[in-house]
């Protein structure tokens, strides 16, 4: 189904997809209502910024700095 057709048919569907394993950079889905076929991204890349775990080391110490806050409440 050529692109314009494709789309003008999926306009008012409320998509339903069917998305193949992933193989790849991308899978290809199809809607299993109206027949539009998408791609989709398998996974994101991990940036650059946190390789050596930075964000995950400040979750960690945010964490456990709200749970001595929630130790020292008097209830």
């Amino acid at each position: 189904m050529p692109e314009q057709e494709q789309a003008a048919a999926s306009d008012d569907c409320s998509h339903r997809w069917m998305i193949e394993s992933p193989n790849g950079p991308t899978s290809m889905g199809t809607c299993m209502d109206c027949g539009a076929v998408g791609e989709f991204k398998n996974s994101v890349p991990i940036s650059g910024w946190d390789r050596d775990g930075s964000r995950a080391k400040k979750n960690a110490a945010n964490k456990n700095a709200s749970a001595a806050r929630a130790g020292t409440k008097s209830g």
